[in-house]
């Protein structure tokens, strides 16, 4: 049994080399009491002796290890681009004041599976990495379930040099990066096993690791609201640069995010603190005014893939640089959903896990409805996908729209008052 990375419980598993051997033992028996003959009793005999003094040896190992041994992981880094370069290391400590016994750890090059998270529960998973989530792999349960009656055996682990008190050995695996989405690792294990390889105890768990790979930045992306006139789709520059931005205080309460040096200190949240452990900051939402509308067109069914990951690629490189120019952005959907990104780099790290996740369809249920989004429905028959949502320009909020469908397939509120990036 595991807490929070740290095993509470000793519990012996068969490896599949001890499996084996229970099998032919108990096959030696029938075949013994089913023929009379003395010989294989005699050979299950031999066999039985390693199954009945490897579970003790094991038992022996781990608790030796069980104490001493610590396992810490740290990912670097958390949240990376498509195809970035990313790695996960894997650090065993004993702190115990004699050697650890031969042990093996789980490698980390396989078992990373779709996992889905709100961006402040992503953002909280990274700088805490005892934080639940949850797989979007429906097998992946009832395959975890089934591994954890077996122990993995010698040869599936990597195996660690003898650790001295103090002592400390570590290990590197490269993060898979070659697609967009939010990625899961289970805890990786270590293990304790008899010199034969037959049972298997767990003695410690590093926690489980998150890592957002997101959309990389399209490069040929510039803001089209930089140098135009009016409102909509000509919005004067001098108009969007008095946007206001989020100071951290005078709006809505948002959510709760990891402290960063710099932040101001009487936005900590001490409750949670109190409660986790974890230095948490206040953020706001700006206040009531004037933003810069981003909608995303997610819409199910005109889009191929590589399309709609260029457009949430322009949609990355412009969130990018309206937090350079301190524009605060709505970030909105065709499917009916809406945020605030605050011009701050914590704004657009907060963006990362939801264009990570985002599929056509609607794909971005963590976004909150809000700001000028109207979800009318007009028509849409059965079997037809999620019914864009109508945005509604009456506010004269300036509105961009990201999508590479083409300006006349949009719907015509859009086609009336929005700066189309194709």
């Amino acid at each position: 049994m595991e807490v929070d990375g740290a095993v509470t419980r000793l519990v012996i598993r068969p490896t599949m080399r001890g499996l084996g051997t229970s099998t032919v033992v108990a096959t030696m028996v029938a075949l013994a009491v089913l023929t009379g003959s003395p010989g294989p009793v005699a050979l299950a005999a031999a066999l039985a002796v390693p199954l009945i003094v490897a579970p003790v040896v094991a038992r022996m190992r781990a608790r030796r290890a069980v104490l001493g041994v610590k396992v810490l992981d740290h990912v670097d880094p958390p949240m990376v681009p498509v195809g970035g370069s990313s790695s996960l290391e894997l650090t065993v400590v004993n702190a115990a004041r004699r050697p650890m016994p031969p042990l093996g750890l789980e490698p980390a090059d396989v078992g990373w599976r779709p996992g889905h998270l709100s961006s402040a529960e992503a953002t909280t998973a990274i700088a805490t990495p005892a934080t639940n989530v949850t797989t979007t792999d429906a097998t992946s349960t009832r395959t975890s379930r089934a591994l954890d009656r077996l122990a993995p055996g010698p040869v599936e682990l990597r195996r660690l040099p003898p650790l001295e008190p103090g002592g400390s050995t570590s290990a590197t695996w490269r993060v898979p990066t070659a697609r967009r989405g939010m990625f899961v690792l289970a805890p990786r294990r270590v293990w304790a096993h008899d010199p034969m390889g037959l049972f298997g105890v767990a003695v410690a768990a590093a926690p489980g690791v998150v890592v957002v790979v997101h959309p990389r930045p399209a490069l040929d992306v510039v803001l089209p609201y930089s140098a135009g006139v009016g409102t909509g789709a000509t919005a004067p520059a001098s108009w969007v640069a008095s946007l206001p931005t989020d100071t951290g205080v005078g709006g809505e309460l948002a959510d709760l995010r990891p402290y960063v040096p710099g932040d101001r200190l009487h936005l900590l949240h001490w409750p949670a603190f109190a409660r986790y452990g974890t230095l948490l900051v206040r953020r706001f939402d700006p206040e009531t005014g004037a933003v810069l509308r981003l909608v995303v067109d997610d819409r199910a069914g005109v889009h191929r893939r590589d399309a709609f990951e260029q457009a949430l690629s322009a949609t990355l490189a412009i969130i990018v640089e309206a937090a350079d120019l301190g524009i605060v952005l709505e970030l909105a959907t065709l499917s009916g959903s809406s945020t605030v990104v605050a011009p701050t780099p914590q704004g657009v790290a907060s963006v990362l896990p939801l264009l990570s996740t985002m599929q056509p369809g609607g794909g971005l249920s963590t976004m909150q409805p809000g700001g000028g989004l109207s979800t009318m429905q007009p028509g849409g028959g059965r079997g037809s996908g999620p019914v864009p949502a109508w945005v509604d320009s009456g506010s004269g909020s300036p509105t961009i729209v990201t999508t590479v469908t083409g300006e006349p397939r949009l719907p015509p509120a859009l086609r009336r008052c929005a700066k189309v990036v194709v």
